[in-house]
Protein backbone atom coordinates (compact mmCIF):
# COMPACT_ATOMS: atom_id res chain seq x y z
CA UNK A 1 0.00 0.00 0.00
CA UNK A 2 2.71 2.09 0.86
CA UNK A 3 4.51 1.95 -2.68
CA UNK A 4 1.46 2.28 -4.39
CA UNK A 5 1.28 5.56 -2.73
CA UNK A 6 5.07 6.35 -3.43
CA UNK A 7 4.19 5.60 -7.39
CA UNK A 8 0.56 7.44 -7.99
CA UNK A 9 1.93 10.64 -5.86
CA UNK A 10 2.51 13.85 -7.23
CA UNK A 11 6.29 13.22 -7.53
CA UNK A 12 8.06 11.18 -10.77
CA UNK A 13 8.08 7.57 -9.59
CA UNK A 14 11.90 7.45 -11.63
CA UNK A 15 12.84 9.81 -9.21
CA UNK A 16 10.95 8.29 -5.84
CA UNK A 17 13.26 5.08 -6.90
CA UNK A 18 16.57 7.25 -6.84
CA UNK A 19 16.18 8.02 -3.58
CA UNK A 20 18.39 6.06 -1.22
CA UNK A 21 18.54 4.79 2.47
CA UNK A 22 21.42 5.52 4.59
CA UNK A 23 23.47 2.75 3.22
CA UNK A 24 23.05 3.72 -0.12
CA UNK A 25 20.04 1.31 -1.12
CA UNK A 26 17.40 1.82 -3.25
CA UNK A 27 13.95 0.87 -3.19
CA UNK A 28 14.77 -2.10 -5.81
CA UNK A 29 17.84 -3.10 -3.82
CA UNK A 30 15.77 -3.36 -0.47
CA UNK A 31 13.13 -5.12 -2.09
CA UNK A 32 15.57 -7.61 -3.46
CA UNK A 33 17.16 -7.90 -0.36
CA UNK A 34 14.11 -8.43 2.01
CA UNK A 35 12.50 -11.09 -0.58
CA UNK A 36 9.30 -8.71 -2.06
CA UNK A 37 9.47 -9.78 -4.99
CA UNK A 38 6.20 -8.03 -6.33
CA UNK A 39 7.54 -5.10 -5.70
CA UNK A 40 11.17 -5.77 -7.67
CA UNK A 41 9.58 -7.63 -10.58
CA UNK A 42 6.83 -3.88 -10.89
CA UNK A 43 9.89 -2.14 -10.62
CA UNK A 44 12.29 -4.50 -13.35
CA UNK A 45 9.13 -4.58 -15.65
CA UNK A 46 8.18 -0.78 -15.44
CA UNK A 47 11.24 1.28 -14.46
CA UNK A 48 13.97 -1.22 -16.13
CA UNK A 49 16.85 1.53 -15.75
CA UNK A 50 16.84 1.10 -12.06
CA UNK A 51 18.37 -2.16 -12.61
CA UNK A 52 21.99 -0.69 -13.18
CA UNK A 53 21.49 1.28 -9.60
CA UNK A 54 24.74 0.23 -7.36
CA UNK A 55 25.06 0.69 -3.42
CA UNK A 56 26.34 4.24 -3.07
CA UNK A 57 26.41 5.89 0.48
CA UNK A 58 26.59 9.38 1.10
CA UNK A 59 29.52 9.71 2.94
CA UNK A 60 32.35 7.27 0.98
CA UNK A 61 33.36 6.50 4.98
CA UNK A 62 30.23 4.88 5.02
CA UNK A 63 30.24 2.85 1.75
CA UNK A 64 29.91 -0.40 3.02
CA UNK A 65 28.69 -1.57 0.15
CA UNK A 66 29.68 0.33 -2.80
CA UNK A 67 29.54 -0.93 -6.13
CA UNK A 68 27.00 -3.79 -4.85
CA UNK A 69 23.73 -4.23 -7.81
CA UNK A 70 20.44 -5.95 -7.39
CA UNK A 71 22.32 -9.07 -9.30
CA UNK A 72 24.96 -9.45 -6.94
CA UNK A 73 21.88 -10.05 -4.07
CA UNK A 74 20.02 -11.90 -6.66
CA UNK A 75 22.96 -14.54 -6.67
CA UNK A 76 23.86 -14.55 -2.91
CA UNK A 77 20.32 -15.46 -2.48
CA UNK A 78 20.06 -17.97 -5.28
CA UNK A 79 17.10 -16.77 -7.11
CA UNK A 80 17.80 -17.89 -10.29
CA UNK A 81 14.25 -16.46 -11.88
CA UNK A 82 15.19 -12.75 -10.52
CA UNK A 83 18.95 -12.98 -11.98
CA UNK A 84 17.11 -13.58 -15.38
CA UNK A 85 14.53 -10.93 -14.91
CA UNK A 86 17.17 -8.76 -13.71
CA UNK A 87 19.63 -9.76 -16.48
CA UNK A 88 17.28 -9.12 -19.37
CA UNK A 89 16.58 -5.79 -18.14
CA UNK A 90 20.04 -4.47 -18.00
CA UNK A 91 22.58 -6.94 -18.66
CA UNK A 92 25.50 -4.14 -17.68
CA UNK A 93 25.23 -5.47 -14.29
CA UNK A 94 27.42 -8.40 -15.09
CA UNK A 95 30.12 -6.49 -15.44
CA UNK A 96 29.95 -4.19 -12.21
CA UNK A 97 32.19 -4.45 -8.98
CA UNK A 98 30.97 -4.91 -5.78
CA UNK A 99 33.91 -2.82 -3.91
CA UNK A 100 32.69 -1.72 -0.93
CA UNK A 101 34.44 -2.86 2.36
CA UNK A 102 31.95 -5.52 3.18
CA UNK A 103 33.39 -7.20 0.08
CA UNK A 104 36.91 -6.37 0.56
CA UNK A 105 39.45 -9.47 0.74
CA UNK A 106 40.13 -10.95 4.09
CA UNK A 107 36.29 -10.51 4.76
CA UNK A 108 33.41 -13.57 4.97
CA UNK A 109 31.57 -11.92 2.03
CA UNK A 110 34.83 -11.89 -0.59
CA UNK A 111 33.35 -12.66 -3.34
CA UNK A 112 35.51 -11.65 -5.90
CA UNK A 113 33.32 -8.73 -6.95
CA UNK A 114 31.69 -9.81 -10.11
CA UNK A 115 28.67 -11.21 -10.21
CA UNK A 116 30.05 -14.60 -12.25
CA UNK A 117 32.53 -14.99 -9.63
CA UNK A 118 29.90 -14.29 -7.22
CA UNK A 119 27.82 -17.47 -8.35
CA UNK A 120 31.43 -19.54 -8.57
CA UNK A 121 32.46 -18.65 -4.81
CA UNK A 122 28.72 -19.66 -3.84
CA UNK A 123 28.73 -22.98 -6.05
CA UNK A 124 25.91 -22.46 -8.38
CA UNK A 125 26.68 -24.16 -11.30
CA UNK A 126 23.35 -23.04 -13.28
CA UNK A 127 23.22 -19.34 -12.13
CA UNK A 128 27.53 -19.62 -13.82
CA UNK A 129 25.60 -21.02 -17.03
CA UNK A 130 23.11 -18.42 -16.89
CA UNK A 131 25.77 -15.80 -16.50
CA UNK A 132 27.77 -16.71 -19.32
CA UNK A 133 25.30 -17.24 -22.04
CA UNK A 134 24.04 -13.88 -21.48
CA UNK A 135 27.12 -12.13 -22.23
CA UNK A 136 29.38 -12.48 -19.07
CA UNK A 137 33.53 -12.48 -19.58
CA UNK A 138 34.95 -15.12 -18.00
CA UNK A 139 38.59 -13.69 -18.07
CA UNK A 140 37.22 -10.58 -15.86
CA UNK A 141 39.31 -10.12 -12.57
CA UNK A 142 38.53 -7.81 -9.77
CA UNK A 143 39.95 -4.70 -9.03
CA UNK A 144 41.21 -5.65 -5.43
CA UNK A 145 43.87 -8.50 -6.42
CA UNK A 146 43.18 -9.09 -10.00
CA UNK A 147 41.59 -13.11 -9.07
CA UNK A 148 39.45 -14.50 -11.92
CA UNK A 149 36.17 -16.77 -11.22
CA UNK A 150 38.92 -20.05 -10.79
CA UNK A 151 41.04 -17.91 -8.95
CA UNK A 152 37.24 -18.04 -6.49
CA UNK A 153 36.86 -21.46 -6.73
CA UNK A 154 40.48 -22.13 -5.39
CA UNK A 155 40.03 -19.64 -2.49
CA UNK A 156 36.90 -21.36 -1.60
CA UNK A 157 38.54 -24.92 -2.26
CA UNK A 158 35.50 -26.58 -4.38
CA UNK A 159 36.62 -28.50 -7.13
CA UNK A 160 33.75 -29.43 -8.85
CA UNK A 161 32.97 -25.77 -9.35
CA UNK A 162 36.68 -25.43 -10.91
CA UNK A 163 36.06 -28.48 -13.32
CA UNK A 164 32.72 -27.12 -14.29
CA UNK A 165 34.58 -24.00 -15.25
CA UNK A 166 37.23 -25.74 -16.86
CA UNK A 167 34.47 -27.36 -19.21
CA UNK A 168 32.97 -23.56 -19.80
CA UNK A 169 36.42 -22.27 -20.46
CA UNK A 170 36.89 -24.97 -23.12
CA UNK A 171 33.28 -23.91 -24.72
CA UNK A 172 33.85 -19.95 -24.05
CA UNK A 173 37.36 -19.82 -25.17
CA UNK A 174 37.24 -19.46 -29.09
CA UNK A 175 35.67 -15.60 -28.42
CA UNK A 176 38.59 -14.85 -27.20
CA UNK A 177 40.80 -15.48 -29.94
CA UNK A 178 41.05 -11.83 -30.68
CA UNK A 179 42.51 -11.06 -27.63
CA UNK A 180 45.84 -10.30 -26.42
CA UNK A 181 47.77 -10.85 -22.63
CA UNK A 182 48.81 -6.61 -22.85
CA UNK A 183 50.52 -5.66 -19.25
CA UNK A 184 49.15 -2.14 -19.36
CA UNK A 185 45.31 -4.42 -17.80
CA UNK A 186 46.44 -7.68 -17.66
CA UNK A 187 48.82 -9.85 -14.96
CA UNK A 188 49.75 -12.15 -17.31
CA UNK A 189 50.12 -16.19 -17.80
CA UNK A 190 51.71 -18.98 -16.02
CA UNK A 191 54.93 -19.67 -18.34
CA UNK A 192 55.47 -16.47 -19.70
CA UNK A 193 58.86 -16.93 -18.28
CA UNK A 194 60.17 -18.86 -20.88
CA UNK A 195 58.83 -16.62 -23.75
CA UNK A 196 60.46 -13.71 -24.83
CA UNK A 197 58.86 -10.22 -23.99
CA UNK A 198 57.12 -9.83 -27.31
CA UNK A 199 56.08 -13.44 -27.65
CA UNK A 200 54.29 -13.05 -24.11
CA UNK A 201 52.44 -10.30 -25.09
CA UNK A 202 51.55 -11.48 -28.41
CA UNK A 203 49.91 -14.82 -26.79
CA UNK A 204 46.33 -15.72 -27.50
CA UNK A 205 43.60 -15.71 -24.59
CA UNK A 206 42.37 -19.14 -26.54
CA UNK A 207 46.06 -20.26 -26.01
CA UNK A 208 46.15 -20.32 -22.36
CA UNK A 209 44.03 -22.44 -20.15
CA UNK A 210 41.75 -19.96 -17.99
CA UNK A 211 43.64 -21.23 -14.88
CA UNK A 212 47.24 -20.39 -15.68
CA UNK A 213 46.09 -16.35 -15.77
CA UNK A 214 47.85 -15.08 -13.24
CA UNK A 215 46.30 -12.58 -10.75
CA UNK A 216 48.23 -9.47 -9.31
CA UNK A 217 50.46 -10.95 -7.06
CA UNK A 218 52.02 -13.58 -10.00
CA UNK A 219 49.73 -16.31 -8.90
CA UNK A 220 48.63 -18.65 -11.16
CA UNK A 221 45.20 -21.36 -9.36
CA UNK A 222 47.66 -23.86 -8.74
CA UNK A 223 50.03 -21.65 -6.76
CA UNK A 224 46.96 -19.11 -5.36
CA UNK A 225 46.28 -23.40 -3.87
CA UNK A 226 50.28 -24.03 -2.92
CA UNK A 227 49.84 -20.61 -1.08
CA UNK A 228 45.81 -21.45 0.74
CA UNK A 229 47.40 -24.68 1.47
CA UNK A 230 44.48 -26.53 -0.17
CA UNK A 231 46.33 -30.13 -0.30
CA UNK A 232 43.08 -31.77 -2.37
CA UNK A 233 42.85 -28.89 -4.79
CA UNK A 234 46.45 -28.02 -5.10
CA UNK A 235 47.10 -32.06 -6.43
CA UNK A 236 43.45 -32.17 -8.12
CA UNK A 237 45.72 -28.90 -10.05
CA UNK A 238 48.99 -30.60 -10.87
CA UNK A 239 47.30 -33.48 -11.77
CA UNK A 240 45.79 -31.49 -14.89
CA UNK A 241 49.52 -30.56 -15.68
CA UNK A 242 50.25 -34.08 -15.95
CA UNK A 243 51.63 -35.47 -19.59
CA UNK A 244 51.59 -39.66 -19.52
CA UNK A 245 54.21 -40.89 -21.44
CA UNK A 246 53.23 -44.99 -21.69
CA UNK A 247 50.44 -47.04 -19.61
CA UNK A 248 51.49 -50.73 -18.61
CA UNK A 249 48.21 -51.87 -16.54
CA UNK A 250 48.20 -50.64 -13.43
CA UNK A 251 51.99 -48.84 -14.06
CA UNK A 252 51.85 -45.40 -15.53
CA UNK A 253 54.68 -42.95 -16.36
CA UNK A 254 54.09 -39.21 -16.45
CA UNK A 255 55.66 -36.24 -16.95
CA UNK A 256 54.92 -32.65 -15.09
CA UNK A 257 56.22 -29.29 -16.57
CA UNK A 258 58.14 -27.50 -13.99
CA UNK A 259 56.59 -24.32 -14.99
CA UNK A 260 54.32 -23.03 -12.44
CA UNK A 261 55.28 -25.77 -10.08
CA UNK A 262 59.06 -24.74 -10.01
CA UNK A 263 60.97 -21.96 -9.35
CA UNK A 264 60.49 -19.44 -12.74
CA UNK A 265 63.96 -19.71 -14.49
CA UNK A 266 64.50 -15.71 -14.71
CA UNK A 267 61.96 -14.84 -11.96
CA UNK A 268 65.23 -13.14 -10.34
CA UNK A 269 65.52 -11.05 -13.95
CA UNK A 270 61.81 -9.83 -14.35
CA UNK A 271 62.06 -8.68 -10.66
CA UNK A 272 65.28 -6.60 -11.37
CA UNK A 273 63.65 -4.89 -14.16
CA UNK A 274 60.91 -4.30 -12.25
CA UNK A 275 62.84 -2.68 -9.20
CA UNK A 276 64.94 -1.30 -12.00
CA UNK A 277 62.06 0.70 -13.66
CA UNK A 278 59.99 1.70 -10.45
CA UNK A 279 63.72 3.54 -9.21
CA UNK A 280 63.77 4.89 -12.53
CA UNK A 281 60.53 6.65 -11.99
CA UNK A 282 61.11 7.94 -8.42
CA UNK A 283 64.70 8.63 -9.56
CA UNK A 284 62.80 11.34 -12.55
CA UNK A 285 60.32 12.31 -10.07
CA UNK A 286 62.70 13.40 -7.70
CA UNK A 287 64.32 16.00 -9.68
CA UNK A 288 61.22 17.32 -11.50
CA UNK A 289 61.84 15.45 -14.39
CA UNK A 290 58.37 14.26 -16.51
CA UNK A 291 56.84 14.28 -12.58
CA UNK A 292 53.51 15.35 -14.28
CA UNK A 293 53.67 13.10 -17.12
CA UNK A 294 54.54 9.83 -14.89
CA UNK A 295 51.61 11.12 -12.73
CA UNK A 296 49.28 11.53 -15.44
CA UNK A 297 49.89 8.21 -16.72
CA UNK A 298 49.96 6.16 -13.94
CA UNK A 299 46.62 7.47 -13.56
CA UNK A 300 45.41 6.69 -16.84
CA UNK A 301 46.51 3.02 -16.77
CA UNK A 302 44.37 2.88 -13.56
CA UNK A 303 41.15 4.41 -15.00
CA UNK A 304 41.73 2.44 -18.21
CA UNK A 305 42.51 -1.06 -16.56
CA UNK A 306 38.98 -0.39 -14.38
CA UNK A 307 36.95 1.02 -17.24
CA UNK A 308 38.20 -1.90 -20.00
CA UNK A 309 37.01 -4.17 -17.13
CA UNK A 310 33.83 -2.32 -16.30
CA UNK A 311 33.21 -2.32 -20.22
CA UNK A 312 32.75 1.47 -19.70
CA UNK A 313 34.09 4.53 -22.05
CA UNK A 314 36.94 6.61 -20.15
CA UNK A 315 35.58 9.71 -22.04
CA UNK A 316 33.63 10.93 -24.76
CA UNK A 317 35.59 11.25 -27.51
CA UNK A 318 36.36 7.55 -28.55
CA UNK A 319 39.04 8.26 -31.16
CA UNK A 320 41.31 10.02 -28.34
CA UNK A 321 40.63 7.50 -26.11
CA UNK A 322 42.26 4.72 -28.05
CA UNK A 323 45.20 6.41 -29.31
CA UNK A 324 46.18 6.85 -25.54
CA UNK A 325 45.45 3.77 -24.63
CA UNK A 326 47.63 2.20 -27.34
CA UNK A 327 50.05 4.75 -26.49
CA UNK A 328 50.06 3.69 -23.09
CA UNK A 329 49.77 0.02 -23.13
CA UNK A 330 53.15 0.04 -25.63
CA UNK A 331 55.06 2.10 -22.46
CA UNK A 332 53.95 0.01 -19.40
CA UNK A 333 56.19 -3.59 -19.11
CA UNK A 334 54.83 -6.18 -17.19
CA UNK A 335 55.59 -5.99 -13.40
CA UNK A 336 53.71 -8.87 -12.10
CA UNK A 337 56.73 -12.03 -10.82
CA UNK A 338 55.26 -14.73 -11.49
CA UNK A 339 55.80 -17.05 -8.38
CA UNK A 340 55.99 -20.89 -8.16
CA UNK A 341 54.19 -23.22 -6.41
CA UNK A 342 57.38 -24.32 -4.49
CA UNK A 343 57.96 -20.81 -3.67
CA UNK A 344 54.35 -20.26 -1.99
CA UNK A 345 54.80 -23.95 0.07
CA UNK A 346 58.31 -22.39 1.41
CA UNK A 347 57.21 -19.13 1.98
CA UNK A 348 54.06 -20.22 3.99
CA UNK A 349 55.46 -23.00 5.86
CA UNK A 350 53.33 -25.23 4.28
CA UNK A 351 54.47 -28.52 5.43
CA UNK A 352 51.46 -30.89 4.66
CA UNK A 353 51.79 -29.63 0.75
CA UNK A 354 55.78 -30.50 1.62
CA UNK A 355 54.93 -33.97 2.41
CA UNK A 356 53.02 -34.84 -0.71
CA UNK A 357 55.46 -37.17 -2.47
CA UNK A 358 55.49 -35.67 -5.88
CA UNK A 359 56.32 -32.21 -4.17
CA UNK A 360 58.81 -34.18 -2.10
CA UNK A 361 60.47 -35.82 -4.98
CA UNK A 362 60.97 -32.88 -6.82
CA UNK A 363 62.57 -31.10 -3.97
CA UNK A 364 64.71 -34.53 -3.51
CA UNK A 365 65.97 -34.18 -6.90
CA UNK A 366 66.98 -30.47 -6.90
CA UNK A 367 68.83 -31.20 -4.13
CA UNK A 368 70.69 -33.57 -4.73
CA UNK A 369 71.84 -32.18 -8.55
CA UNK A 370 71.98 -28.63 -7.32
CA UNK A 371 71.71 -27.62 -3.61
CA UNK A 372 73.85 -30.26 -2.31
CA UNK A 373 77.32 -28.53 -4.27
CA UNK A 374 76.03 -25.42 -3.27
CA UNK A 375 75.79 -26.52 0.32
CA UNK A 376 79.04 -28.15 0.12
CA UNK A 377 80.88 -25.25 -1.47
CA UNK A 378 79.13 -23.03 1.46
CA UNK A 379 79.89 -24.97 3.82
CA UNK A 380 83.96 -25.05 3.63
CA UNK A 381 83.89 -21.07 3.09
CA UNK A 382 82.15 -20.92 6.05
CA UNK A 383 84.62 -22.91 7.66
CA UNK A 384 87.49 -21.65 6.15
CA UNK A 385 86.22 -18.38 7.60
CA UNK A 386 85.94 -19.11 11.64
CA UNK A 387 89.32 -20.78 11.09
CA UNK A 388 91.05 -17.65 9.78
CA UNK A 389 88.72 -15.82 12.33
CA UNK A 390 89.89 -17.91 15.37
CA UNK A 391 93.66 -17.93 14.53
CA UNK A 392 93.40 -13.71 14.06
CA UNK A 393 92.10 -13.43 17.18
CA UNK A 394 93.73 -16.38 19.30
CA UNK A 395 97.73 -15.12 18.40
CA UNK A 396 99.03 -12.39 20.15
CA UNK A 397 99.57 -9.03 19.16
CA UNK A 398 102.90 -8.00 17.31
CA UNK A 399 104.44 -5.22 19.14
CA UNK A 400 107.94 -3.34 19.24
CA UNK A 401 110.07 -4.09 21.99
CA UNK A 402 112.92 -2.05 22.84
CA UNK A 403 115.49 -3.23 25.68
CA UNK A 404 116.35 -0.66 28.56
CA UNK A 405 119.20 -0.83 30.72
CA UNK A 406 117.87 0.91 34.04
CA UNK A 407 121.12 0.88 35.74
CA UNK A 408 123.31 1.79 33.45
CA UNK A 409 126.10 -0.86 33.52
CA UNK A 410 125.30 -2.45 30.23
CA UNK A 411 124.75 1.02 28.35
CA UNK A 412 127.94 0.63 26.63
CA UNK A 413 127.72 -2.70 25.57
CA UNK A 414 124.22 -2.43 23.79
CA UNK A 415 124.55 -2.12 19.65
CA UNK A 416 124.75 1.96 18.60
CA UNK A 417 121.28 1.70 16.70
CA UNK A 418 119.46 0.62 20.06
CA UNK A 419 121.14 2.99 21.89
CA UNK A 420 120.05 6.06 19.58
CA UNK A 421 116.30 4.48 19.29
CA UNK A 422 116.59 4.64 23.15
CA UNK A 423 117.69 8.36 23.45
CA UNK A 424 115.78 9.69 20.58
CA UNK A 425 112.36 8.27 21.42
CA UNK A 426 110.79 11.42 23.03
CA UNK A 427 109.10 9.14 25.60
CA UNK A 428 112.35 8.67 27.09
CA UNK A 429 113.40 12.15 27.29
CA UNK A 430 112.59 13.10 31.18
CA UNK A 431 114.25 9.63 31.85
CA UNK A 432 117.39 10.01 30.51
CA UNK A 433 120.36 8.97 32.39
CA UNK A 434 122.98 11.59 32.86
CA UNK A 435 125.97 11.56 30.77
CA UNK A 436 129.10 10.38 32.29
Amino acid sequence: MFFEILLNGDHDPNDVLKERCPAGATYLHWSCLVGKMDIANRIIENYPERCGDMYCAPLPNEDQYGGENCLHIAIVNQNLELATKLIEACPEQLSQHATGAFFAPGKSCYYGELPLSFAASTNQEEMVKLLLQNGADITNQDIANGNNCMHMAVLTNNIQMFDYLSLQWDIEKHKYEDRLFDSSFDCGFAGAHLMSKEQALSTKYSDVPLWKHMNKQGQSCLTLAAAEGTVEMFEHILDMTKIVIWTYGPVSCVNYPLAGLDTPLNSKTMFARATQKERQLKRSTSYGMLENDAVVQKNQVLLLWKHRKANISTCNHAKESKEAFNNIKKEILQTAVEKSAIEEVVDHGRTDLMALKRVDQLIMRKWDSFAYTIFKARLRDAILYIVLLFIATSLPRWEKWVSVDTTGDGLADSPPELVQMHFMDPKWQDHRPEER
